[in-house]
């Protein structure tokens, strides 16, 4: 029999790679949709647009974390995340993503040891293996940061 604990979670594609997210942070998959108020200075955040009756902010991941951002589709996604650290400033987010998530269990099976990533990579805490894919598990703290201080 197996003890072992899972963990919904999402890999979400990027340009350069898979993000890994718990499912539990995920309030929404969604059609992308050009931002209403594009055109930040900073680059990483791709503007703000309407959903629910709210006012989200879009960020690209890529930007924040230094990574390739080559990739384009014709299938691009926003992945809507409730903000953890303070929600009352922050209560969602989007992130840019080309295309649709994949859902995976994450447990002690198939999730294999961290790999070293670069300092010059911000808003990463760790790469991992996880379904024989190659993920960045992100520093939420520090996008949240960067969104509520903006």
């Amino acid at each position: 029999m197996n003890t072992s604990q899972s963990v919904r979670s999402l890999l979400i594609p990027l340009s350069s790679g898979w993000l890994l997210l718990p499912g539990a942070m995920v309030a929404e998959v969604i059609p992308f949709r050009a931002p209403d108020q594009p055109n930040h200075d900073n680059g990483w955040l791709k503007g703000l647009f309407a959903w629910r009756d709210q006012t989200v902010p879009l960020i690209s991941f890529e930007k924040i974390a230094h990574l390739d951002q080559s990739n384009t589709t014709d299938n691009p996604r926003i992945i809507i995340c409730y903000g953890i650290k303070n929600p009352k400033k922050l209560p969602f987010y989007g992130i840019k993503t080309p295309s649709i998530p994949l859902s995976v269990n994450v447990n002690e099976n198939t999730l294999k040891s961290p790999l070293p990533i670069s300092k010059d990579h911000q808003g990463l805490l760790a790469s991992v293996i996880v379904v024989n894919k190659i993920a960045w598990l992100p520093d939420i703290d520090y996008i949240e940061k960067l969104l509520i201080e903006r």
